[in-house]
């Protein structure tokens, strides 16, 4: 009687339903998209699995069984039946090459050929021995700008590395004195660059001090508050705090501001305060 049988029927141990035989776990997985019966045993590859309610549990070695001692070697079967012609085998291998054979007769010459493609680089060579070393190089003294080139010809007697920047163009002249000439080395100074963004408008700067608020001749039922100024007396006065009734120079409230000197009078004491504000 055998171990498994497929489908419902048959008198094995275990029974397999039909559509419970997958190839592998992804197969599986696909068909099962919810929990099957406890106990449910299916196919996968050649081996056994069954739910226990919470994963699937190996029981290839439950199913199959131990396997069994090798058995006597039956009797030779019948000659059975030739069987179609197959199919034409490969190509064999290559056989070994043949005997050269004699020259053919000169063929004509054939067209040239498209230019082939330029073959890679090649590696670089080996370094040269080391030059002569050249003679020493003349230093170049700039001597400042001249408004342009008719100016800098026109130098006198310039000295070897004498230099001049044409101002017209930027362009930076040397006297060489080798060949006595002055020589165009090209611009160093370059253009003028655009005019940068107005920067942001800076902070409110802080309140200034109160000025001096010039209140006439001094009264005594007027009240006075600080850097409030009065004229008494041929002499002008600052407040030094809120005040009433009080007569300058009274210490403490009042601060001299202008001395009375010869024929001074409220104008001029009005002139005072506002200078000294």
């Amino acid at each position: 009687m055998p171990l498994v049988t497929r489908g419902g029927g048959g008198g094995g141990s275990f029974a397999i339903d039909d559509n419970h035989f997958f190839v592998d776990d992804t197969a599986r997985d696909a068909y099962f998209t919810s929990d099957p019966e406890p106990g449910t045993l299916i196919s996968v590859g050649t081996a056994y699995q069954q739910w226990n309610g919470t994963a699937w549990v190996d029981k290839t070695a439950v199913v199959t069984g131990p396997k069994g001692d090798k058995g006597d070697t039956g009797l030779q079967g019948l000659q059975g039946i030739p069987g179609p012609k197959g199919d034409t085998g490969d190509t064999g291998p290559k056989g070994d090459k043949g005997d050269t054979g004699d020259a053919g007769p000169q063929g004509i010459q054939g067209p040239a050929g498209p230019q082939g493609a330029t073959g890679p680089a090649g590696p670089t060579g080996a370094t040269g021995p080391q030059g002569v070393q050249g003679a020493q190089g003349v230093a170049v003294t700039l001597k400042g700008t001249k408004a342009d080139e008719t100016a800098i010809l026109a130098v006198v007697s310039p000295e070897a590395g004498d230099a001049w920047i044409n101002g017209e163009t930027g362009d930076l002249y040397f006297w060489n004195s080798t060949d006595s000439q002055w020589d165009n080395v090209g611009q160093i100074v370059g253009p003028a660059g655009p005019t940068g963004a107005a920067g942001a408008t800076g902070p409110q700067g802080p309140a200034g001090d109160p000025g001096i608020v010039w209140r006439g001749a001094w009264d005594s039922g007027t009240s006075y508050e600080a850097n409030d100024a009065v004229y008494h007396e041929g002499s002008s006065y600052v407040a030094l705090q809120e005040t009433t009734g009080d007569e300058p120079p009274s210490v403490g409230n009042w601060n001299l501001l202008v001395s009375q000197g010869e024929s001074a009078d409220e104008s001029d004491m009005v002139m005072a305060a506002l200078i000294y504000g």
